[in-house]
């Protein structure tokens, strides 16, 4: 009886939902869900059978008619019949499959589809595309990129097809090929009923380059950016003379960018600006933050630098602390070009060694060519300092081959499977140890901060697999994996992290970086001093 009341209820409560009038927004990303899961996974649209593009601008041309549930699942429904029938074949699962990304629960999704619809659906699912797809193909080294999308050459930004279009691609790109895609603070569902109104109605040229500036920051991935002429006017593109940092939550002056211009305004390193033009630092960083990229905090404040001092005018006015005095002044602004350095006549050392016995390696002009040398002369050292807050040069594989191994494998990567889109399977990163060579025998010492990203992130979970080893320093960007590059319509870049990278155990990288075993945070005196207060704590760890 309980059984038979519940199917009588259930289909009143749909038979309502189902009429109810649907907003524009809801239409279109269901609209965008349905296009996108059918691109790659319906065999005659995964093979390239159909003008995708046009497909979707006369169904977009058709949603205006429709008002309920019913009309557009119906619409859904007699779309997907003109595709032609799918193969009888059943497609099997993917054996441990990475599923935190995976999401074709919307098909539920009573208040937008029908039953109908989702036997529709879930039979293209079953019986999905299998092979080389027409839009997406995967890299040799395991990333899942855009392949065959046209790239409208005359696009102009007043056609609302255009820009939706320009939505939906990516939103679908992320959707079944961004392997973070499960850890955005907002979720990825969303990010598409936020982005379809700003997309579909914006005031000017300009806001539409904002939206898709915000859209890619929305995967909170330190490896994304995005930069167009008009994002550069948001921002504005004349530069104080000084450069800075966000420490203990306030703005201090940490690098000079031209030592004539800063003398002009009586800018010195140490002043702590806590306003700009009469806003408070906490203030703007609230409005902009949604225009800055990053996997966390740390690697967000790294983008300050237009967001807290550019402008389109020369000038700026700043209240700022010095010497215990608070002051107000207005300072220049100048085209960056202004700042450009004279190259320095002395080289940069790759490596050298420092009071104690101890090495010191920047890995960010260390060559592979140099290694065996630089392991040669650092070999009888107490300890080496590797210093990965800058990035290397593909020397990771050169300097571990001298190094003691604990365990050889080091990380697992995920990579995207096309024949599954949203699913993922694993491929295990190992150190191949070569036993014939000299092991150092000293410390291992690794400095991070937020510059140490990707290639630098994964470098130092190997050196972490290398005996006597510690890491020192800051939380670092969060951004591990090779890039993927996705091109808007316009011609517009962007790029975001193509394959997952994991501890062996699982443990995540993206977002959380690579956590320090000594964790040193950057203070405004040690700034004001011109320490490096990552390579003291160091060398104080070393000695001690």
């Amino acid at each position: 009886m309980y059984k038979y009341l519940f199917i009588i209820v259930f289909s009143i409560s749909f038979s309502s939902q189902s009429q109810q009038r649907l907003t524009e927004t809801k239409k279109l990303a269901a609209t965008s869900k349905v296009w996108g899961f059918l691109k790659y996974y319906h065999p005659k649209v995964a093979s390239g059978h159909y003008n995708w593009d046009n497909q979707l601008f006369v169904i977009l041309d058709k949603l205006e008619l429709v008002s309920t549930t019913n009309e557009l699942s119906n619409l859904f429904i007699n779309w997907i019949d003109t595709l032609g029938k799918v193969s009888c074949i059943k497609r099997k699962d993917t054996k441990n499959a990475f599923e935190a990304n995976f999401n074709l629960e919307w098909f539920n999704d009573s208040s937008l589809f029908t039953p109908e619809l989702y036997k529709r659906l879930k039979t293209v699912e079953l019986h999905r595309h299998k092979g080389e797809k027409f839009y997406a193909k995967q890299t040799a080294v395991g990333n899942a990129i855009a392949t065959n999308e046209i790239n409208y050459p005359n696009f102009k930004w007043t056609s609302k097809n255009l820009r939706l279009l320009d939505l939906f691609r990516y939103w679908n790109t992320i959707e079944y090929f961004f392997p973070y895609k499960y850890q955005t603070d907002i979720k990825w569902d969303d990010v598409l009923l936020k982005m379809i109104p700003k997309f579909s109605n914006p005031k000017s040229e300009m806001h539409y380059h904002l939206a898709l500036l915000g859209l890619t920051v929305s995967i909170d991935d330190s490896h994304s950016s995005f930069v167009t002429p008009l994002t550069n006017q948001y921002f504005g593109l004349n530069y104080i003379s000084a450069g800075f940092k966000l420490i203990e939550n306030k703005v201090i002056f940490t690098s000079i960018r031209n030592d004539s211009l800063a003398k002009i305004d009586d800018i010195q390193l140490g002043d702590v600006v806590t306003m700009v033009n009469g806003e408070t630092i906490p203030l703007i960083l609230n409005r902009q933050f949604k225009y800055l990229h990053g996997s966390n905090i740390p690697s967000k404040l790294k983008r300050t630098f237009r967001a807290i001092f550019n402008g389109n005018t020369n000038s700026v006015t700043i209240t700022f602390e010095r010497n215990g005095k608070t002051s107000t002044k207005t300072i220049h602004r100048y085209d960056y070009s202004v700042f450009k350095m004279k190259p320095l006549v002395n080289e940069i050392k790759k490596w050298e060694l420092l009071d104690n016995n101890i090495g010191y390696v920047n890995i960010g002009e260390l060559e592979i060519k140099d290694v065996d040398k630089m392991m040669t002369e650092l070999m009888e050292t107490q300890a080496i300092i590797f210093d990965l807050r800058h990035y290397p040069n593909c020397t990771q594989s050169a300097v571990l081959k001298h190094l003691s191994i604990t365990k050889t494998q080091v990380s697992k990567f995920i990579f995207s499977d096309l024949n599954y889109p949203g699913k993922y399977y694993y491929f295990n990163k190992s150190i191949k140890e070569e036993k014939h060579l000299s092991k150092y025998k000293g410390k291992v010492i690794i400095l991070v901060n937020e510059h140490t990203k990707s290639q630098a992130e994964h470098f130092t979970m190997c050196l972490q697999a290398v005996e006597n080893s510690t890491v020192i320093g800051s939380q670092t960007a969060g951004a591990d994996g090779r890039i993927t590059r996705y091109t808007f319509i316009g011609g517009y870049e962007t790029v975001y992290t193509g394959n997952g990278v994991f501890y062996p155990d699982g443990t995540e990288t993206q977002r959380i970086g690579i956590v320090p075993d000594v964790i040193v945070s950057p203070t405004i005196q040690g700034v004001r001093n011109s320490k490096d207060e990552i390579l003291n704590k160091a060398l104080e760890f070393i000695n001690h």
